[in-house]
């Protein structure tokens, strides 16, 4: 999580979301902005030395909040990590 809190923006939340997940909520950042720290997030966590040698990865679905509800938002966003998941890991992709 450190590793997170120092390549965000004080305005930046982060929290856990689940087991091994967590949210990103970044104010007023439109969509491509938004992938694009989501992918320098990923390049950091994997460049980062972590212990016993292990090389950590990251998936990140990303969405930017239009006229819905914050459920529908979060499920956007979730379905684009999924599809992160499920198509190799390690990468980040936008919610349509």
């Amino acid at each position: 999580m450190q590793v997170l809190r120092k390549n965000i923006r004080d305005s930046d939340m982060i929290v856990r979301w689940g087991g091994e997940e967590f949210m990103l909520i970044c104010h007023n950042t439109a969509l491509n902005p938004a992938v694009r720290l989501a992918e320098k997030l990923r390049a950091v966590i994997q460049a980062e030395p972590w212990s016993d040698a292990v090389i950590m990865t990251s998936s990140f679905g990303v969405a930017q909040m239009g006229d819905e509800s914050l459920e529908s938002f979060i499920e956007r966003a979730d379905r684009a990590l999924y599809s992160a998941k499920d198509n190799g890991r390690n990468r980040v992709v936008p919610a349509l």
